[in-house]
């Protein structure tokens, strides 16, 4: 470690190194050639390091989007099914009410009751209130 550590090619203990860092530092166009090769090297890595970030990035901001477009999908298909469930329950309450009047237009109907009064009484229609008296008197 001390050898790659020293600025000085004398002061190192490795005869190998101590060689070929002299060559490299006593001569100044070489130096300035190395190190010029060293400076392209880490600009050209910055450059690739900032495409790939760039890329990254562009990446995740299309997941967000597509993210946030099926949470609305989500919450709008919530809504749709909310919404399907209340019509849902809505005419169940209306066949409800329907059935109770059609019970009671036929407990009339065996009370003798007008056609006209079962109609007014349980506002059932009055092609239906016939139906019943006709069913009624078989």
């Amino acid at each position: 470690m001390h050898d790659f550590q020293c600025a000085v090619p004398d002061d190192m203990k490795y005869a190998v190194l101590s060689e070929k860092t002299r060559l490299l530092k006593d001569d100044d166009k070489e130096a300035r050639e190395v190190c010029e090769f060293w400076e392209e090297l880490k600009e050209e890595g910055r450059k690739e390091g900032r495409i790939e970030a760039e890329k990254r990035l562009a990446e995740a901001k299309t997941q967000a989007a597509e993210a946030k477009t099926q949470a609305a999908e989500a919450k709008t298909q919530a809504a749709e099914a909310k919404t399907q469930a209340a019509e849902a329950k809505a005419q169940t309450a209306e066949a409800k009410a329907k059935n109770a009047a059609l019970k009671k237009a036929f407990r009339m109907i065996m009370d003798g009751l007008s056609a006209e009064k079962i109609v007014e009484y349980t506002d059932l229609p009055r092609d239906e209130v016939d139906e019943l008296i006709a069913i009624a008197a078989h």
